[in-house]
């Protein structure tokens, strides 16, 4: 596969640790993986909709023989992690790319790509043309295919650095959030256990109960996406200002890292400290003082066991509050928080403190603190999801802020300090 690619030159991008080649490749041979790279997942960037008449002019300027700008793609480290490529010999990095063509993956230039694909599908239809018409388009597809287009290729890049370039590479059009870029190279993770972590997509999955070792992927991109952008808040839009101050903030981490594993593990250690600190912990609220039960006035009285049935808590278990969406959000900023101010060097710190997270009480004082207090949030509040996001931002920064020492590691302490700065 391939077997026309042929590389022009080399150098190495010291930005995101990664060499990048140029080649030239003829459009035959590309479009043999292009359907295969544009689809290597379902979460790819929608088809942007380009106007009939500018869509007919493209493709008539590429029948007699325009050049298009190259085609930007990427091999990322997982793949490429046993290849050394300090020694460059270009007849070993064409056989290694056209080993791993399939694997390819598009950062820029897919609707280049799509136009590719379609003026060789209509050269190639036959339907309702007259014979001349067919003679010629025969001409014309064997001209097409032998031409060459530009590709610049990365070799052994990170996932973090591959969106970087995506990032980089999108300036000059309307932006792919990067939310949905982070979803696009993290797709794979779906299924497939890891550490004893399995990510789930919501339609695919259909699983109503989410549980320990089971998150819902587009809320670890949420967090990883809040830990970027420094806000708890999810983005309705995505505008250049928006854009560009993401890039900026991506711009200054590590490429090395892989923030996406390092959110999803922490995360899970995390879960795993607060469910067995918990020490079984159930919510009851029929065991609350008569000021804190007011808060969960009586909705309904059961027909069956005619016993009342009283406003639903924020969660009634260790798992099943930290398992919520906002969870993954203000986690994520907290973590940015925690960062730029140096109280952590990376998301990873976190794994080394969190053991020795403790109660002033008992469990069950503190997390039903917390429940109340989410509660009398939610009654004060216009927007109760913002606010609950914001409510865990400030949890997690008092409770591993290490420049803060009243609240540090203490939960009933992070519990109040969280309620105090959200009111």
């Amino acid at each position: 596969m391939l077997e026309s690619l042929r590389i022009k030159y080399h150098d190495y991008d010291l930005k995101i640790n990664a060499l990048n080649i140029l080649a030239v490749i003829k459009i035959k041979d590309y479009l043999k993986i292009a359907n295969t790279i544009k689809n290597n997942n379902d979460l790819q960037r929608k088809r942007v909709g380009i106007p009939s008449t500018v869509y007919a002019l493209l493709k008539d300027d590429l029948k007699v023989g325009c050049l298009i700008p190259t085609i930007v793609l990427a091999l990322d480290s997982e793949e490429d992690k046993n290849e050394n490529f300090t020694n460059i010999n270009y007849d070993i990095l064409t056989k290694y790319i056209q080993q791993n063509a399939e694997k390819l993956k598009i950062l820029d230039g897919l609707q280049r790509t799509n136009i590719l694909i379609d003026l060789e599908n209509e050269l190639k239809n036959t339907n309702n043309k007259k014979s001349n018409q067919i003679i010629e388009d025969i001409g014309l597809l064997n001209n097409f295919n032998e031409r060459e287009i530009k590709v610049e290729i990365y070799l052994n890049v990170t996932r973090f650095g591959i969106l970087y370039r995506m990032l980089t590479l999108n300036t000059g059009q309307s932006p792919m959030s990067l939310r949905h870029q982070i979803e696009i190279l993290y797709s794979d993770y779906f299924i497939t256990e890891r550490d004893g972590i399995i990510l789930l997509r919501d339609a695919f999955d259909n699983k109503k109960t989410i549980k320990f070792g089971q998150y819902k992927f587009s809320e670890i991109v949420e967090g990883v996406t809040s830990f970027i952008d420094g806000s708890e808040f999810t983005l309705d839009r995505y505008d250049l200002l928006d854009y560009v101050k993401s890039l900026k903030k991506l711009s200054l981490e590590d490429k090395k890292v892989d923030i996406f594993n390092s959110f999803v593990s922490t995360y899970h250690l995390l879960l795993k400290v607060l469910i067995e600190k918990s020490n079984s912990w159930i919510f009851d609220v029929t065991n609350l003082g008569s000021d804190n039960l007011n808060y969960f006035p009586v909705q309904r009285v059961d027909q069956d066991t005619k016993k009342e049935v009283r406003v639903a808590p924020f969660g009634n278990s260790a798992e099943t509050i930290f398992l919520k969406s906002q969870i993954y959000t203000g986690l994520g900023s907290a973590l940015s928080y925690l960062k730029q101010k140096g109280a952590i060097s990376e998301i990873n710190d976190l794994k080394k403190i969190i053991h020795n997270i403790k109660f002033e009480s008992t469990p069950k004082e503190a997390f039903d603190n917390m429940v109340v207090r989410l509660e009398q949030i939610r009654k004060e509040s216009k927007k109760i999801g913002e606010s609950q996001r914001t409510f865990f931002k400030f949890f997690f920064i008092s409770l591993f802020n290490n420049h803060d020492m009243d609240s540090y590691l203490i939960i009933e302490k992070a519990i109040d300090s969280a309620f105090r700065k959200t009111i």
